[in-house]
């Protein structure tokens, strides 16, 4: 960064390298000092340019002990929170952009729950980091679920499931025609089954990276043909290729999942001799950014208005013998991807669903 670029970014800010703040309007503290977050600035070495003053009141630390220093994450994240950190800045080595919800520590050394957004930006001669640090009421963390300590709690419950399978086996020696074991038998099946259900359902994405939409969704309608050809039920599917190239950052497992999940509700929605058609498209709106759409539609028996109210509300379903879960699941990984999911249906006329993703496509896209 050249000298003058540097003079200019340095005092451009809400304090100078000094660590001084300079003399300010009323509307600059309006829309700064008074904002119900903190904004920071670093060159590309991460040495803080500027800081506004909502700072102190976040963390207790003063704008001169930051100013002209390299950030020190160890100073201002709470500490069970650095790994997270550490991981996501090496994302944001290659994606020059990030957000996380992590802690910080306050003047008091109580944990503050924050949104933290980074992004780096090109200026005359290099590079500069701007951030911004919004708290989150403790209200709305409170229910967030810990994906670590849900995967201990499952595998814990694992061992715990196959030493009862074990002494199931052993009764069932000493008395095989006992009809209660076999009902035992049963319910702890149904247990194990919805214990792994809730593992996917708690699951955070491992790791993300850029996906093919189009691939991801070949592999979910290839994974199920052996299920529709055993049934019956005629599988239409030619939608990969129209959304090939597409992509969307996130995980790959947990998209081909919330894909998995809308073909197998279609197919036990559809009886034998039936019909279920994957669609797709790229929407292209002027002035939006693209959107990849996958429509599955079913020729079964519908949901009635009440039905379609709450079919992507959890233990919700019409089918006998169903936990209701597939659907519930799809729309959480969808929404993990920025996505969402609709659904059209009417008693007697089939069910047709929708997944929406916000996509990236390569410039020949574009031309199409």
């Amino acid at each position: 960064m050249n000298n003058h670029a540097a003079e200019k970014f340095q005092t451009g800010g809400y304090v100078d390298l000094s660590g001084v703040p300079r003399r300010r309007t009323v509307q600059e503290k309006g829309l700064i000092d008074l904002l119900p977050c903190v904004l920071y600035g670093c060159d590309e070495h991460w040495v803080v340019r500027f800081v506004s003053e909502g700072i102190a009141r976040l963390t207790g630390c003063e704008v001169a002990e930051l100013a002209g220093r390299p950030l020190s994450w160890e100073r201002i994240v709470f500490e069970e929170d650095l790994p997270l950190i550490s991981e996501r800045l090496e994302e944001f080595k290659t994606s020059g952009e990030i957000s996380v919800i992590h802690r910080v520590r306050t003047a008091g050394g109580l944990p503050l729950w924050v949104s933290h957004a980074i992004r780096r930006v090109r200026v005359e001669g290099g590079s500069s980091i701007h951030g911004c640090l919004t708290p989150i009421p403790y209200s709305q963390v409170a229910g967030r679920l810990d994906h670590g300590a849900a995967s201990r709690f499952v595998h814990k419950l694992g061992n715990y499931f196959q030493l009862m399978n074990l002494l199931i086996g052993s009764l069932r020696v000493r008395d095989p025609g006992c009809d209660e074991i076999g009902a035992l038998q049963e319910a702890l099946d149904k247990t194990v089954e919805l214990t792994r259900t809730f593992a996917e359902y708690s699951q955070a994405p491992a790791w993300t990276s850029l996906i093919d939409v189009g691939e991801v969704l070949s592999d979910a309608v290839a994974s199920k043909k052996p299920l529709f050809a055993r049934k019956g039920v005629l599988l239409e599917s030619d939608a990969a290729e129209a959304i090939h190239g597409a992509t969307v950052e996130g995980d790959p497992y947990l998209l081909e999942a919330a894909f998995s999940a809308v073909l197998q509700n279609a197919l036990e929605a559809t009886e034998e001799g039936g019909a279920v058609r994957v669609l797709a498209r790229l929407d292209r709106s002027a002035g939006a950014s693209p959107i990849a759409s996958i429509r599955v539609s079913d020729s079964g028996c519908g949901m009635d208005e009440k039905m379609l109210g709450q079919a992507t509300a959890p233990f919700v379903t019409s089918k006998k013998n169903h936990d209701g879960l597939g659907l519930a699941l799809a729309a959480r990984f969808l929404e993990m991807h920025g996505g969402l999911l609709r659904i059209k249906s009417g008693a007697g006329r089939g069910t047709e669903v929708e997944m929406a993703l916000p996509a990236r496509v390569p410039w020949e896209f574009t031309q199409r």
